[in-house]
């Protein structure tokens, strides 16, 4: 009688594939999640739900906008005069440090409701 069994091989990388979806579930759990404190007002969070799952602290929502439009902005600036040099590397750095401080925000507050 013959039975195909896993290689050694496909045995440790199906057990880094499980740790790997473990941690993946980890991550996007929500470990926070809003609530209406009046039932009856559960209704009216209905418009903002989608901000409400993602954020657990608000005022990160319009921060997070204002980061993407200054970087998307500034990209937008370093693309326009393509014989500046100047102009691109200092936009370049611009954008590098407002990611650096978005990274800071995050780690800081850790506004969204899951780890990711």
């Amino acid at each position: 009688m013959c039975r195909a069994l896993p290689s050694e091989r496909d045995i440790h990388s199906i057990g880094k594939l499980r740790r790997l979806r473990f941690l993946l579930r980890r991550a996007t759990k929500r470990s926070w999640k809003w609530r209406a404190v009046i039932p009856s007002d559960a209704e009216s969070l209905r418009p903002a739900w989608v901000v409400l799952l993602e954020y657990r602290v608000l005022w990160y929502a319009p921060l997070d906008t204002m980061f993407l439009i200054a970087v998307s902005s500034l990209a937008v600036v370093a693309g326009l005069d393509v014989t500046n040099e100047a102009l691109c590397r200092g936009c370049s750095a611009a954008v590098v440090v407002l990611l650096a401080l978005q990274v800071g925000v995050l780690c800081a507050w850790r506004p969204y409701t899951t780890t990711l």
